[in-house]
């Protein structure tokens, strides 16, 4: 931590013969940009405004002259919680990847969408908010991620969907990371599915699962940022993430036409969720990428055989 002064003496660090603009007046002086950085996000957490004057090679604060006794108080609290806080925690090692697995995700939402309109697939997976609650066909939840409405659809979800889940692999591994994402999905549906009943919804897409995966990136960002406060609420610091990742859910997830705008929602908060849990738990999780790689597997298949069996059920009734 650089250059973080004592107040008392803070006058006598400016820089020779600098003036504050008419109106404001220093506050404080800093030779790092990343201290500089984080204490002007302490100010606008408080409501207030401030202007940062780079001057001889270091960066000075300054306030209106009404609010610096305010801004100092703030700031002395600020950083009596900082002192101490261990900064240099190691981050979390990436995991090497194998393509493999995103070239089957490629290839299963290109099958199934060769396939759906042949076979009847869209009535049989599609989340349906009405048959999940009344009827219990809570396997829609995972069936709907494989179906998507047009080419259009299949490749937003393909292309911006691979950079998401590669991102989540390379931090939790390709089953952990997979489990993880699939899981995000099928709760967001699910939980989107229970919020629209008893109205009738139907959707498909792996979008769900897409803003699962910024979820548990956003998640996870929070965890290391917390971690690396020592586990102290700094809240310029832990908001950052957070901010992030609802502003690429804004960004990317609302639009006009069809698009499911709570399903992405729920999507990002179902991914929050698994991320921070993941995040607690990552270092025995992460030994058993086989394990989480057959869940997935397990997840999607016994939720189509759901499908198939219940829609068999349903033909043999008179």
């Amino acid at each position: 931590m650089a250059s973080l002064k004592t107040y008392a003496n803070l006058e006598s660090h400016f820089p020779d013969g600098f003036d504050a603009p008419e109106g404001l007046v220093a506050i404080a002086v800093f030779e790092d940009h990343e201290d500089a950085n984080d204490a002007g996000l302490a100010v606008l957490a408080m409501g207030g405004v401030y202007w940062m004057l780079y001057s001889e090679q270091v960066y000075v604060m300054c306030v209106h002259e009404a609010k610096s006794v305010a801004v100092k108080a703030e700031l002395e609290a600020y950083w009596a919680l900082q002192k101490g806080v261990v900064r240099d925690v190691k981050p979390w090692p990436l995991v090497e990847l194998s393509f493999w697995s995103f070239a089957a995700y490629a290839l299963l939402i290109c099958l199934f969408f060769a396939s759906q309109e042949k076979w009847g697939l869209v009535e049989l997976g599609r989340m349906d908010s009405v048959l999940l609650v009344a009827r219990g066909q809570v396997w829609r939840g995972a069936t709907a991620l494989t179906l998507h409405s047009d080419v259009v659809h299949l490749l937003s979800n393909l292309v911006g969907g691979i950079g998401f889940f590669l991102l989540v692999c390379r931090l939790y591994g390709v089953g952990l990371g997979w489990f993880l994402v699939v899981l995000s999905g099928v709760f967001g549906n699910v939980a989107n599915g229970f919020l629209y009943y008893p109205e009738s919804h139907l959707s498909i897409g792996a979008s769900t699962a897409v803003f699962g995966a910024l979820g548990v990136l956003t998640a996870s960002a929070i965890w290391m940022t917390l971690r690396a406060r020592d586990a102290k609420l700094s809240l310029p610091q832990w908001i950052l993430p957070l901010a992030g990742g609802c502003a690429l859910l804004g960004l990317l997830g609302v639009g006009e036409g069809s698009v499911d705008v709570m399903a992405h929602f729920n999507g990002f908060l179902s991914g929050l969720v698994l991320g921070l849990a993941a995040s607690a738990f990552r270092g025995s999780l992460i030994h058993s990428q086989r394990v989480f790689a057959v869940l997935v597997w397990l997840i999607l298949l016994s939720a189509w055989l759901c499908g198939w069996f219940s829609d068999s059920v349903q033909s043999a009734l008179p």
